[in-house]
């Protein structure tokens, strides 16, 4: 269980959305989404920092692909999303995809996004 919440705290304080705009993240950025982060985890208010899961744990999945994705050929990546995908948009992805399948919701969080993923996003065979 701790593993699993750290795994989650860095997945969360990874992510895209612990900076104002896409881009560069620095500390002074992640501290101010922190101290966010902090207020409604202190203050109680569930939806806010479920919101913020959701966001923080598919933008730590992309994350964390695209970088396994650098060492491998694009026919055997995960998926292939365009470079100006915003987390926004890898989030709808998955939240459709989440929508459309109530069939597949009690399988794993994780291979359901990477699945959303692949469809939304599959390489290019050459």
């Amino acid at each position: 269980m701790k593993i699993t919440i750290f795994l989650i705290v860095i997945l969360m304080c990874t992510s895209s959305i612990c900076v104002a705009e896409e881009g560069e993240r620095t500390g002074n950025q992640l501290l101010k989404y922190c101290k966010n982060a902090m207020a409604a985890i202190e203050s109680r208010n569930h939806e806010e920092f479920s919101a913020g899961y959701c966001i923080g744990y598919v933008d730590g999945i992309d994350e964390m692909t695209n970088m396994i994705n650098i060492t491998r050929e694009p026919s055997k990546r995960a998926f292939c999303r365009p470079e100006n995908a915003t987390t926004r948009q890898i989030v709808r992805v998955v939240y459709k995809y989440l929508e459309d399948h109530p069939e597949e919701l009690h399988e794993d969080a994780y291979f359901l996004a990477i699945k959303a993923l692949q469809n939304a996003f599959p390489c290019k065979k050459k």
